[in-house]
């Protein structure tokens, strides 16, 4: 059995919810895959500590990074992680880094090992929207991204590890005219098939 490890984060941003976390809160997968499921705060100071705590409990096969990109149209495989904190907003304890790099004496980036072109395709051939995206941002999702790649190669582990973002939701564009959205169904439809696809590998 695979054992996959679900990560997101709670909502941020000034955002009441975090769509991704509550899809994947109650997200239920039939196939011969064991799912763990941690939800990490908002912040620099906890996130990571918090899931290295839980990726040192467990050989996991894979490690899904579930998060939210507002302004996005389409379900977006992250490709990069780099090695900068460079924050549009401030977390959620309100630390704003500029400029600063994650790691001061690591790589410039690390790629995802996620089968990205396989998950594309995938998701196109079930016809959702879904594309290759060189920008996972220099946030907490882009810091907590390079810092499990960084783990996993320092570790020697066999783990296959990448970020999905997704749009906002309906409720979430209500006042927020033109900005693009998905519906949650779809979503769910989306991570059934990008799990479907890592777990085949």
């Amino acid at each position: 059995m695979k054992k996959l490890l679900m990560i997101s984060f709670e909502p941020f941003g000034g955002e009441l919810r975090n769509p991704a976390w509550d899809i994947l809160s109650t997200f239920k997968y039939s196939d011969n895959v064991e799912i763990t499921k941690i939800v990490l705060p908002c912040t620099y100071s906890e996130s990571w500590t918090l899931l290295r705590k839980k990726i040192d409990q467990c050989k996991y096969d894979v490690a899904l990074i579930f998060a939210q990109a507002g302004g996005r149209w389409d379900i977006n495989i992250e490709r990069i992680a780099i090695n900068v904190n460079d924050a549009p907003i401030p977390d959620n304890c309100g630390v704003q880094p500029i400029d600063e790099p994650i790691e001061a004496e690591g790589k410039n980036a690390y790629f995802s090992t996620l089968p990205v072109k396989n998950i594309i395709k995938n998701l196109r051939d079930s016809n959702i929207p879904a594309s290759i995206s060189n920008s996972s941002g220099t946030f907490l999702c882009n810091n907590i991204f390079y810092k499990l790649l960084q783990y996993i190669e320092s570790n020697g582990a066999m783990t296959i590890a990448g970020v999905v973002h997704i749009p906002y939701t309906p409720d979430q564009v209500i006042y927020r005219p033109g900005v693009p959205y998905m519906s949650e169904e779809v979503i769910t439809r989306a991570l059934t098939n990008i799990i479907s696809t890592c777990t085949s590998q």
